[in-house]
């Protein structure tokens, strides 16, 4: 801990230097903590190639390198005992700073017994990609922190946009990222890669083992791009973007749902999917106790373009 906790303090002294006081060092400590108590299991370990050049980790290639031309990010070790419903094995993705590359990946059979077949060959897929901070410490001394009266970061970081953009803005703001989303758009799908880079491996979906994959429809890349844009922003909380993702690959969903396939109470799966009824982003079919729901794709649309 105490040399992650000195490579994120390095990134965090990129800061304007009234932001960075010992308050903000206990609570980037703080974060750091919470952060690494709560992940999901680990999938696969990852290591990071900027320029040819390997890192220990993406932290210390962000802090090294103030610009790059292309990264490649290798993925080893996987974990073949998980499930891998809603993941994709990947051996390696290439990323130049435009945001164009490829990733060479596998296809499992989700429905079978044994999902790996060590024998075939990865598919390489031409890509376009994008990435946002999933989890962050934006850092702010004391002195701000008694000026501020809600919950959004100080110095929010920036939304969906291509990692070269996602790298400099972090350098420039001090932002120490946790968690990075990769999000991969093909011509015929999107794939997500969230990426803990503080002890270097890829995450498992929170819907592997609870969420049916049988029930799982695929969107349209475009349509993908929209909703990571939504998530991107620091406008819905942490289990809303959640029941909002499983909604999105479903055709529809009812409070029973959302309450075992996420593992919370009733009360919660109410309050999150009234939330997005709210804003709009999900419609109600019928009324309660038999009400479902379903996406409306359109205001996803347009809460994202906002």
């Amino acid at each position: 801990m105490p040399d992650i906790l000195e490579k994120c303090e390095k990134i965090m002294n990129f800061a304007p230097d009234p932001m960075v006081d010992n308050y903000a060092k206990k609570q980037l400590d703080l974060n750091l903590k919470k952060y690494q108590n709560s992940i999901e299991r680990r999938l696969a370990d990852i290591s990071f190639l900027i320029d040819d050049k390997h890192y220990p980790s993406f932290l210390d290639a962000i802090y090294e390198n103030k610009e790059w031309n292309e990264i490649e990010i290798q993925f080893f070790h996987p974990n073949t005992q998980e499930v891998w419903e809603y993941d994709t094995p990947t051996r390696l993705i290439k990323i130049n700073q435009q945001g164009k590359g490829a990733l060479m990946v596998f296809h499992v059979d989700p429905f079978s017994l044994n999902q790996w077949n060590s024998k075939q060959e990865p598919i390489i897929e031409p890509a376009m990609f994008m990435s946002y901070l999933a989890y962050f410490y934006s850092p702010e001394s004391i002195k701000a922190h008694t000026k501020k009266f809600d919950e959004k970061p100080l110095i929010p970081p920036k939304p969906l946009c291509p990692l070269a953009e996602l790298w400099e803005d972090i350098r420039k703001k001090g932002i120490v990222p946790f968690q990075i989303a990769i999000c991969a758009y093909t011509q015929k799908r999107r794939y997500l890669y969230q990426l803990n880079i503080l002890d270097n491996f890829i995450l498992k979906d929170f819907r592997d083992g609870k969420i049916p994959i049988a029930n799982r429809i695929f969107r349209q890349p475009m349509d993908y791009f929209y909703l990571d844009r939504l998530l991107s922003l620091q406008e819905l909380p942490d289990l809303a973007k959640k029941v909002l993702q499983v909604f999105f690959e479903l055709d529809e969903a009812n409070v029973a749902d959302i309450e075992i396939g996420l593992g919370i109470t009733e009360k919660m799966a109410k309050d999150n999917i009234n939330a997005l009824a709210k804003r709009g982003l999900i419609d109600t079919i019928g009324k309660p106790p038999r009400a479902k729901y379903m996406i409306n794709l359109e205001n996803v649309k347009k809460a994202a373009a906002e």
